[in-house]
């Protein structure tokens, strides 16, 4: 009787011990916390688009794709525009409809829908209870800033900013708006001061800004994409450094340069530009001739724990793309299979 007592018993803990280390489809553990690693965005395809968000486990090496689709038994019906997390929460900005999905950061589980958005572009927590939500608006031209109260989850006002707002950063009580131009063009960077909620300056850095970043030393660096036309001439872009709302420092940048990411000592800068991956330093005085990967990538991004530069390969747009890591050397790390159009990157 003992004997069987004994079996039971160890029978029982395999069981418990199997069913705590599950693995999911795709070879990770069911108890990862996605609040931990790197998300990345699969913006979806281009016609008819469903976005798919995919998880990289720093400890394991291991890399997930679909994962709120596995976990909420759910679809992300239209295309991907960002993904942002504040206070335990992810907040995944869609379009087709216009809606923002959140949910835990840890478990991923779904918690709500935010509606009531025109085409919004980006999340930034302007403080712990206040978003400030980039919308371009229906005639993608009349772009703003939605506030929205996070206590009560009311829309508090709309600060009209300029054509296309997209990506926000923040220095003190301070947030910059890069206003990429919607379906026209723009040329500035929109200023807010987040005690009251207004404009207070709009800075001019060359045409369509669609990035910024901000450097070990609180400058707001921006990339302008300028513009290609079918018939050139070209409108060249811009990389600009702004300080205490005065740009210091400006260089020409070939039409359709793209992305602008920095590494964990906020002193190294990286952008894409004629069919080439550069890395600038933020006290350089000119750019780089020599490429820091001889490759395009339609979205990256640094890894602040790691220094790796993440880049995305979309392929047609219609295919699963690839996902490249490389060290701060320029050596390629690993390579994984990502969805539809992987894009935008979360370092948690």
């Amino acid at each position: 009787m003992k004997r069987f007592n004994w079996l039971c018993l160890l029978l029982g803990l395999s069981i418990f011990t199997n069913l705590s280390c599950k693995k999911d489809d795709n070879g990770g553990s069911s108890e990862t916390s996605y609040a931990d690693g790197v998300l990345m965005t699969n913006a979806g395809g281009l016609f008819d688009p469903v976005g798919t968000i995919s998880h990289y486990n720093r400890s394991s090496g291991s890399f997930a794709n679909k994962i709120y689709q596995r976990i909420n038994a759910d679809t992300l019906f239209g295309a991907i525009q960002s993904i942002t997390s504040h206070q335990n929460r992810v907040y995944i900005v869609m379009n087709n409809p216009d809606r923002i999905e959140v949910v835990n950061s840890r478990d991923f589980t779904w918690i709500e829908t935010i509606d009531g958005l025109t085409d919004p572009k980006y999340v930034h927590a302007a403080s712990t209870n206040k978003l400030y939500i980039s919308q371009w608006g229906a005639d993608g031209l009349s772009g703003s800033i939605q506030v929205l109260n996070l206590t009560n989850n009311q829309f508090l006002d709309s600060i009209p900013v300029g054509r296309g707002p997209g990506p926000m950063v923040q220095v003190g009580n301070t947030v910059y708006v890069a206003n990429s131009g919607g379906i026209l063009s723009d040329s500035t960077v929109a200023v807010i001061n987040t005690s009251n909620d207004n404009v207070v300056d709009h800075i001019d850095v060359g045409i369509n800004p669609t990035h910024l970043v901000v450097d070990k030393n609180n400058a707001v660096w921006s990339l302008s994409k300028g513009i290609i036309f079918q018939n050139p001439p070209n409108l060249d872009g811009k990389l600009s450094k702004i300080v205490n709302g005065q740009v210091t420092y400006q260089q020409d940048a070939t039409a359709g340069a793209a992305n602008l990411a920095i590494n964990g000592n906020k002193d190294l800068i990286y952008y894409v530009m004629n069919g080439w991956t550069y890395a600038h330093d933020i006290n350089a005085t000119s750019f780089n001739t020599t490429p820091f990967i001889q490759k395009y990538f339609w979205g990256i991004g640094v890894d602040p724990e790691t220094d790796n530069l993440w880049g995305t390969d979309p392929k047609n747009f219609f295919v699963p793309g690839d996902v490249y890591l490389y060290d701060d050397s320029g050596e390629q790390v690993d390579i994984f299979g990502g969805d539809i159009m992987p894009e935008k990157f979360l370092f948690q």
